[in-house]
């Protein structure tokens, strides 16, 4: 249903379109690529980064969050996935690293889980050998004491120990 209108362009259904649109989208069929338009808008909800779908917000001039972060909540899975992974087990340097990404990402499923909104996760797990030395972790952090959270455990055997620690922050 193309048509002409008064002024030579062409116009499909009463849309005026520029005639290199139209030259464009002919050639993309001719070709067998995608077009370029296909009549959908974006998505207004989610966007792809590079491979990854990440989420989209319109502005909600909503202060607050709908469900609030409870604190206990990190405490009671970092403890628990710490205590049933690591219980009884000896210290081996090749596998620390495997034990500490595994309790993370069991951890970070759990909170994920939970739909608490507005907030973002940091889960860091680290396994020293007990050497009979001593050690000093020190950390530092610029946040909003009210909406932020922090959340530690040391779990210890007798051939290492493990600090285990989740930041949960505000997100707008």
């Amino acid at each position: 249903m193309q048509q002409q209108d008064k002024k030579g362009k062409k116009t499909i259904d009463s849309v005026s379109l520029h005639p290199s649109v139209l030259e464009l989208e002919a050639a993309n069929r001719r070709s067998g690529r995608r077009s370029t338009f296909n009549g959908q808008r974006p998505s207004i909800s989610w966007r792809t980064n590079a491979g990854f779908k990440t989420p989209k917000f319109a502005n909600s001039y909503r202060l607050e969050p709908m469900l609030p972060f409870d604190k206990r909540v990190s405490d009671k899975f970092l403890v628990a996935a710490m205590t049933e992974y690591l219980r009884d087990r000896v210290y081996c340097a090749d596998e620390a690293a495997k034990w500490c990404s595994d309790i993370a990402v069991q951890v970070r499923d759990k909170l994920y889980k939970t739909d608490f909104d507005r907030v973002k996760y940091l889960v860091t797990v680290s396994i020293y050998e007990n050497a009979d030395q001593g050690l000093t972790c020190v950390q530092g952090k610029m946040w909003d004491p009210e909406r932020d959270y922090c959340s530690f455990h040391v779990h210890e055997e007798l051939s290492f120990f493990a600090v285990g620690m989740v930041v949960v922050t505000y997100y707008e």
